[in-house]
């Protein structure tokens, strides 16, 4: 019995770390500044209508599931030179047709 409750108090605090591992991560966003002019009436005939500006938050990477099946995923990130291995940034299992927003990965 013991074992089995060591093992339970093993598996707790991995899950524990790896969520504060994720909390820990940087997040990543992109925005985008996106505008349409405004139609005040259909008589309207000025120059420069007015504009309806929108600031757009979106994730630097969606990853989608294109295929009939589920699937695992994993995306990798290089921080440095060829040299220095990858660090895999974000895993997960996407049913198809579903997407995974990407926060984790630095885009530049």
């Amino acid at each position: 019995r013991r074992g089995a409750a060591d093992g339970l108090a093993a598996q707790a605090r991995a899950q524990r770390d790896s969520a504060l591992s994720a909390l820990l991560q940087p997040l990543w966003v992109s925005l985008a500044m996106e505008c349409d002019p405004l139609l005040i009436s259909l008589n309207d005939t000025s120059d420069s209508p007015p504009l309806d500006w929108r600031l757009t938050v979106r994730a630097p990477l969606v990853v989608t599931n294109a295929l009939p099946v589920g699937a695992a995923y994993t995306v990798w990130e290089r921080a440095g030179p060829a040299s220095v291995p990858p660090s895999a940034r974000q895993q997960g299992r996407l049913e198809p047709g579903a997407s995974a927003p990407v926060h984790a990965i630095d885009m530049r």
